[in-house]
């Protein structure tokens, strides 16, 4: 669930080498829901929106701390929109 200015992930950690699936809202305003490999590149992305569910399914292949960052400009503490979870 996205919020200015964070997001609320039911589980920090999730299992490699099987699909994985967000299901991705907002709670007030519209954010994007962009995952970034360990290493810092943008893996995926889909949009949170009031009103809407989005689901991302996707799988890892890589363990590791992956972090999630708010990809549309959403207010004034934007740049502090990011949360981490870990690929086992």
């Amino acid at each position: 669930m996205a919020m200015q200015w964070g997001w609320s992930l039911s589980r920090d950690t999730v299992p490699a080498r099987v699909p994985v699936a967000f299901v991705v809202q907002s709670k007030d305003v519209n954010h994007g829901f962009a995952i970034y490999t360990p290493d810092g590149a943008l893996l995926t992305q889909v949009q949170a929106m009031p009103g809407y569910t989005n689901r991302l399914i996707y799988r890892f292949d890589r363990t590791g701390t992956y972090t999630v960052r708010c990809l549309e400009y959403c207010g004034i503490f934007h740049h502090f929109m990011l949360t981490k979870f870990i690929v086992r």
